[in-house]
């Protein structure tokens, strides 16, 4: 058997949790127990790497609960990454799955903030006085999002949770956006923003103007006003790394 047979079959013994799969690989009279081992040691380290990513998570299913459900969700979405930090793609659908809704709540928050962290660095960012040169024709400009900018739709008192206050009831009925992004001190932040600051970004996601994104606000009061300072919060927090004038 080649080396990269046996390291596959050992890494499947692992993951199907089937020590005496290997014993005719293994020339001794205790591999079972020795296999074992590793077995533990497999799921121990993937059931901490989830608990470090979704700290909340698990002090609201506690240890064992948790550690249950990190298995469940290990084998229903296996990662293909070869780093950790991925594991947990897909948390909240698992918990959705299980039927524990508030939890699922609150791992979509600490699932946003995980990716929003491990986004690739921008070099650059779009500042005011790029926007103040273009005048007239900003509107007409469409801008590209830095790639840690995440929007989260989540349960009532979610955020609350991960925030540090234990206590905070979670109603699934009711929801709030949250936008995350990894600030310039590569601090992950997150922050409510309206419906209609959700709904623009989501549409210079998808490629509208900056003026077609700005129509989100049209409901508010004075449209004008909710569009000019979401604007100044995005580029505050240097949420556009390009600016495209060539668009108008």
């Amino acid at each position: 058997m080649s080396l990269h047979d046996f390291q596959t079959s050992f890494l499947a013994a692992l993951h199907g949790r089937d020590a005496s799969s290997l014993l005719p690989l293994v020339a001794s009279e205790d591999a079972t127990r020795r296999i074992a081992i590793y077995v533990d040691m497999y799921w121990g380290r993937l059931i901490d790497a989830l608990a470090q990513d979704f700290p909340e998570v698990a002090a609201m299913l506690g240890s064992e609960v948790f550690s249950r459900v990190a298995v469940t969700h290990v084998e229903r979405r296996p990662s293909r990454h070869p780093s950790l930090a991925f594991l947990g793609e897909g948390l909240e659908l698992t918990l959705d799955e299980l039927g524990l809704v508030r939890e699922a709540a609150v791992a979509r928050l600490e699932g946003a903030r995980n990716a929003a962290f491990w986004t690739p660095d921008v070099p650059t960012w779009v500042n005011p006085r790029d926007v103040a040169a273009l005048g007239p024709n900003f509107a007409a400009c469409r801008v590209e999002l830095n790639p840690s900018v995440r929007t989260v739709a989540i349960a009532l008192g979610a955020r609350a949770r991960v925030e540090g206050d234990v206590a905070a009831p979670i109603d699934p009925v009711c929801e709030e956006d949250v936008v995350v992004w990894r600030a310039t001190d590569h601090v992950v932040r997150h922050r409510t923003m309206s419906h209609g600051e959700a709904t623009a970004l989501a549409a210079l996601r998808g490629g509208a103007t900056v003026g077609e994104a700005c129509e989100a606000f049209a409901a508010c009061t004075d449209p004008q006003a909710a569009a000019l300072g979401a604007i100044q919060e995005w580029l505050s927090c240097r949420f556009w790394v390009t600016l495209d004038p060539s668009s108008r």
